[in-house]
């Protein structure tokens, strides 16, 4: 009886846990088809039967997520899933803690627990988990850990970062049987897979450690593909600190030969700009070989980029002689796009050499900037007010900038300036023939009004040789009241030849602006300023026809108003249309009550003439006084 007893009760138990695992089950399945109040239920009452490891996930997941009508609760969360992953090792409580660990979606981040239960989940067999854990140990210092993830994981889709640092964990034996040939194998398709980090762990632990057994063809195969691999500024750091220590090795060994023969071997190949940083005061003593342009040529025409670079820099700064310098800026100049990155310096370099008159650099710096006004008006800008300017260099910037202002030069020479914004620039830089044959063709007036907002001083100064560049200068004076100075100017401007310097100085007579002038009688002022005009006539000055005419037609009669009437037809005939005013008034001065017949000169002067003309508002008032009408 006992015995049946007993059976009864252990029957009943099985039955009650059979039950437990399989509402724990349906619960699990109900989770999976986001039933998730139902799962919830099942999963609770099967664990007041049981304690389950399904259930415990099931409860732990809802509660860490906030499904169905369930708020979340990490506390509770944590609780069930623990119970389920430590106590039930339950598979799907081991790999949500592991993943939500890792990620930190709904369970707080750490990184700790998530590499542990990742190692429990593959100590159960599980799965291989080497890539979630190399994730979470990060990219920073070797460790065997790390090492002995990169091992399970390692192939050659592997990423050229993982290569790389398996074949350091291998080289050093990190966490791992130590194999330098397998190593050297993993770095060798890392660097094919553009890891710069790579070469260098390659020139450090294989190529540059020893160089009693210096692998020329080797190193400079590596030394290509670290540059193919465009390095940042600091894995270029560690590239040169790499030859600096492999060179100091040889210095300290008295091996002086052996270190120049082979930072000449790097120099000539790609690595010259990282050889010429070198700090080390022995290794400076390589630095200090001597280059010529023959090195700098061989380099370019193999195209040798770094090398070519830094020798044709070396000879452009510090060549044997102006020669040297030149051919080397000349032809990093021809080959700005070979150079990249270096035209600002070049330039540099060239002006320097033009200063001195090199006519090597004169001629690449106007090959260099063919068809491009801007920086030759830029140069000139620079160059002619750095005064006194070296005449062959002064002579080509000046006929370069023939071209450049040729269409100024053609509108001034048909009498119609459309661009005067070319004009001002012309004045500013200045170009002399622009400049000359502006004063030679226009009235004084415009060019008067031309020169108010420049400052001309330069224009004497430069432009050495061109008989009217001291006219500018004197209008400049004037505008600062210092007639003095530009009476010395106009006198010995007109002295030369300059027509319109004789008439400045003719008025400042006629307006009592001469210095010394007060002492002298209106007829002795007078006289000054007709003799002064005549010279300018001389000169065939039209406006000297027409001030001088016009003055003469005030005389009572005889040959000096005959003159008169003859200066200004002859300006009229030129094209003055001030002198036809002239002529006009004159006509009219003894008629009282005219007629527009007689009128028509006047007429005619009023239409013809622009709204600045000098007489204009005279000549609307004349025609209005004898009643033209």
């Amino acid at each position: 009886m006992l015995s049946k007893f007993f059976r009864s009760i252990t029957l009943s138990l099985l039955l009650i846990i059979g039950s437990a695992d399989l509402m724990a089950g349906e619960a699990l399945n109900l989770l999976n088809e986001k039933a998730y109040d139902q799962a919830f239920r099942k999963a609770y009452v099967s664990l007041i039967k049981s304690a389950d490891g399904e259930a415990s996930f099931v409860l732990g997941r809802i509660y860490a997520e906030g499904l169905g009508t369930s708020k979340k609760n990490q506390t509770k969360a944590l609780e069930y899933l623990s119970k389920a992953a430590d106590q039930n090792d339950n598979r799907e409580a081991v790999l949500y803690l592991a993943t939500q660990f890792a990620k930190g979606e709904f369970l707080q981040r750490n990184y700790q627990k998530a590499l542990t239960y990742y190692e429990k989940a593959e100590t159960k067999g599980w799965g291989n988990f080497s890539k979630e854990k190399l994730a979470l140990l990060g990219s920073g210092q070797l460790s065997p850990k790390v090492c002995q993830s990169l091992s399970k994981i390692i192939s050659d889709k592997s990423t050229s970062s993982d290569l790389v640092r398996f074949g350091q964990c291998l080289v050093d034996g990190i966490g791992i049987k130590k194999n330098t040939d397998r190593a050297k194998e993993f770095l060798e398709k890392s660097l094919a897979k553009k890891s710069v980090d790579a070469g260098n762990v390659l020139l450090e632990k294989f190529y540059l450690s020893d160089l009693r057994d210096f692998q020329y063809n080797e190193v400079m195969t590596v030394f290509d593909q670290i540059l193919e691999n465009k390095p940042s500024q600091d894995q270029l750091k560690t590239t040169a600190k790499l030859i600096e220590d492999a060179l100091t090795q040889l210095f300290i060994a008295d091996k002086v030969d052996s270190a120049n023969t082979i930072f000449y071997e790097i120099a000539t190949h790609d690595l010259a700009k990282v050889a010429s940083g070198f700090t080390d005061p022995k290794t400076m003593d390589v630095t200090t070989l001597e280059i010529e342009f023959v090195d700098c040529e061989y380099a370019f025409n193999n195209r040798i980029r770094g090398a070519a670079t830094y020798f044709c820099e070396q000879v452009s700064d510090k060549g044997n002689s102006p020669k040297e310098r030149s051919l080397a800026i000349a032809l990093m100049a021809s080959n700005a796009e070979f150079f990249g990155g270096m035209l600002e310096s070049i330039e540099q370099n060239l002006t320097v050499l033009a200063r001195n008159g090199d006519t090597t650099a004169i001629e690449t710096i106007f090959q260099l900037y063919a068809g491009n006004d801007d920086k030759i008006i830029a140069l000139a800008q620079t160059e002619l007010r750095q005064l006194p300017i070296n005449d062959a260099f002064n002579a080509r910037i000046q006929a370069e900038l023939d071209k450049v202002f040729e269409q100024t030069s053609s509108q001034i020479t048909d009498g119609r300036i459309t661009d005067t914004s070319r004009l001002k620039i012309a004045f500013e830089l200045p170009h002399c023939p622009t400049v000359d044959l502006f004063i030679e063709k226009v009235d004084r007036r415009e060019l008067k009004r031309s020169l108010q907002s420049l400052p001309t001083g330069s224009i004497s100064k430069s432009c050495i040789g061109y008989k009217n560049t001291g006219l500018p200068q004197a209008l400049e004076q004037i505008r600062q009241i210092d007639y003095r100075s530009a009476m010395d100017i106009l006198k010995k401007s007109c002295g030369s030849g300059s027509a319109k310097a004789c008439i400045e100085m003719a008025e400042l007579y006629i307006q009592n602006k001469a210095p010394g002038v007060d002492a002298l009688s209106d007829k002795a002022r007078i006289g000054l300023y007709e003799e002064i005009l005549e010279r300018a006539i001389e000169l065939d000055e039209t406006e000297a026809y027409v001030l001088l005419g016009g003055l003469l037609i005030e005389a009572s009669g005889g040959k000096r108003e005959e003159r008169g009437r003859d200066l200004l037809e002859r300006a009229y005939s030129r094209g003055s249309i001030d002198a036809l005013y002239l002529m006009a008034a004159d006509e009219l001065k003894n008629c009282f009550f005219c007629s527009a017949k007689t009128c028509q000169k006047l007429a005619s002067y009023i239409t013809r003439a622009s709204s600045d003309s000098l007489y204009l508002n005279d000549a609307k008032a004349l025609y209005k006084k004898k009643r033209c009408d």
